[in-house]
């Protein structure tokens, strides 16, 4: 049937009536032509709508809807964390939502990261290989070409990919192309292709599922219980079609060495992102806290009237390193046992836990990973209270949470986290101290603003003049001040290419000091609490063996900032340690911003 056509409501009843089917799943474009729905509905034919859309349209008819927006602003933002300022985009069909809302996560991208659009790198189009074909020659013709092409659909992207060859372009080194939609195409072409992965199967059931349920409603029900559209978010796929800007055989620019580890120019330390990011979280912690403060109020009063037998933390990377504090805060002041979970027993072993009363805290800056969603919706149906902490306040994390304590940290475009996590630290914090409601510890998260801006100004720089040629080392903390030391030696990893491995002062002591000898270098993180002599301690013990210590602590040669409580040291160390590996990533000739191989939201299952 011609989708267009003025009598296709007419032709569609007809073909209900003759197959005497119960009802449609109406996909684009026909699912969104407005005229076209109502008509069916006026003549009695039960459907559901596959649509594309950011949210619930609440019309009253039934539908799937498809975020192809935040899936296009994660691909554009993916490509811009990769070094591109120029990328082209090519529409497809006007008649679909599906490519107004993919543009519109596009220009959203370049918005946020403070890239002007340039009207001359978006070429109208269709869903077509031939429009991928024309529009990525017209791209690659102009003055100044992108060095990114962003495809609105698999298709689209197979035709710029087949441009670039003719040109003698070497993909992916001299031109970056991105899909959409995760067709088998983009998978066994060469490069495979960069794409947002539809879970196609997934949304045809759920609309099949709307439309039974709808049927068996009017047909048994007298009362009919309102049936819930369900949203979906295409996921990031990321494939060999889109290196870091300036990677590769026939990059321009210097040649490589292992001290210059980048073809262009680095940024001065205060103009890189993740400078600029660190360097605003003492307000970002102080407003969370004061728009925060009845939500997390009214939680920690129901979980002192309704005490958890336990605590189950679920979180990934530099989130997991914030579980980690929420373990040893929880334990300590409030004594009630924390464990973290292991994402992969909920998603890919989809065994089943005992959660019921637990509270269950999922962190995550995205809100997107599946895992977690996976793990957050088995806790909720074992019977967990579920509380988020997370920066996107309308992920599907969130929506799905009981609770949800935003960090409210807003866009991070560094791919090195640094705001959002010390915001999820500054969460657990307060949710702790008004769990606990006891004065010392309400009256330091009041005091945690200005001590993380003190921290901030601290002079770490004999630690960055040490480490420009480290090949290794190890970092260490204890009990609340081990989180500090996991997320430093990540970030070693992270922005400078040096291998750090984290390690409790006191498990250290359990083989791995047997690598520490003359030369060897060591951070340590002194907590200031019951654990501080233990630190110090180990530092003049390994300074002993002639290893290269560096201590930060009320009396080492890393300053730390005065800790209006011990529970606020963590913070203050990283704070400090942020700007101080923002240097000494620049010093190595790495860009802390663009880290290798590296995106900004990791999906994993």
């Amino acid at each position: 049937m011609d989708s267009t056509s003025p009598l296709l409501a007419e032709e569609l009843v007809e073909f209900v009536q003759r197959s005497r089917l119960a009802g449609l799943v109406l996909t684009a474009p026909m699912s969104e032509r407005a005229d076209l729905v109502n008509a069916l509905a006026a003549r009695g034919v039960k459907l559901v709508r596959i649509i594309a859309a950011t949210e619930d349209p609440e019309d009253g008819l039934p539908c799937v809807y498809v975020d192809d927006r935040d899936a296009a602003y994660e691909i554009t933002e993916h490509l811009i964390q990769l070094g591109h300022q120029r990328i082209g985009f090519l529409w497809g069909g006007l008649a679909h939502r599906s490519s107004t809302e993919r543009y519109a996560g596009y220009e959203k991208a370049l918005k946020d990261y403070g890239i002007t659009l340039d009207k001359h790198l978006v070429v109208p189009g269709d869903y077509t290989f031939d429009d991928g074909f024309r529009g990525a020659r017209r791209l690659l013709a102009l003055r100044e070409p992108p060095t990114a092409i962003f495809g609105s659909n698999d298709e689209i992207a197979a035709g710029v990919l087949a441009a670039a060859k003719s040109a003698g372009m070497h993909v992916p080194y001299d031109l970056s192309i991105a899909g959409f939609e995760d067709s088998p195409f983009s998978k066994q072409s060469w490069p495979p292709l960069t794409t947002a992965k539809q879970a196609t199967q997934d949304i045809a059931k759920q609309a099949a599922r709307l439309l039974i349920a709808g049927l068996r409603q009017d047909a048994y029900d007298d009362h009919p219980t309102a049936v819930h559209n369900q949203g979906f978010v295409p996921q990031l796929v990321v494939r060999g079609s889109t290196p870091p800007a300036g990677a590769g055989p026939s990059a321009r620019g210097p040649t490589r060495t292992p001290d210059t580890m980048t073809d262009t120019p680095l940024p001065a330390p205060s103009d890189t992102l993740m400078h600029q990011e660190a360097a605003q979280t003492a307000d970002i912690v102080a407003d969370q806290y004061a728009r925060n403060a009845a939500t997390v109020k009214a939680l920690a009063d129901d979980l002192r009237r309704n005490p958890p037998p336990f605590v189950v933390t679920c979180a990934r990377g530099s989130s997991d390193h914030a579980a980690t504090y929420a373990k040893y805060l929880f334990e300590t002041p409030l004594g009630v046992v924390t464990a973290s979970a292991s994402p992969s027993v909920g998603s890919v072993y989809e065994a089943k836990q005992r959660l019921a009363g637990a509270l269950y805290v999922v962190i995550s800056q995205s809100g997107k990973s599946p895992d977690l969603l996976r793990n957050a919706t088995q806790a909720k149906e074992a019977g967990a209270r579920v509380v988020a902490l997370v920066n996107v306040e309308d992920s599907p994390l969130a929506l799905l949470a009981d609770t949800v304590l935003p960090l409210r940290a807003g866009p991070e475009r560094s791919v090195a986290a640094t705001k959002s996590y010390l915001g999820s630290l500054a969460a657990i914090l307060q949710l702790a101290a008004h769990w606990k409601n006891e004065a010392p510890l309400r009256a330091a998260t009041e005091a945690l603003p200005d001590a993380l801006r003190r921290a901030w100004q601290a002079d770490w720089s004999p630690l960055t003049d040490g480490l420009v040629g480290a090949h290794n080392l190890f970092v260490l903390g204890r009990g609340l001040g081990l989180a500090a030391a996991q997320e430093a030696a990540l970030k070693f990893k992270e922005t400078c290419g040096l291998h750090a491995e984290a390690y409790s002062s006191a498990e250290v002591k359990h083989g791995p000091m047997a690598l520490v000898g003359p030369g060897f270098p060591v951070l340590c993180f002194a907590q200031p609490d019951e654990t501080e002599a233990g630190t110090l301690a180990l530092a003049q013990e390994f300074r002993g063996r002639g290893a290269q210590v560096w201590v930060a602590s009320r009396q080492g040669d890393l300053p730390l900032a005065d800790a209006p409580h011990p529970a606020c040291a963590p913070l203050l160390t990283i704070q400090s340690f942020y700007r101080a590996i923002n240097a000494l990533a620049l010093r190595r000739g790495h860009n802390p911003d663009v880290p290798p191989h590296l995106n900004k939201v990791t999906e994993t299952v």
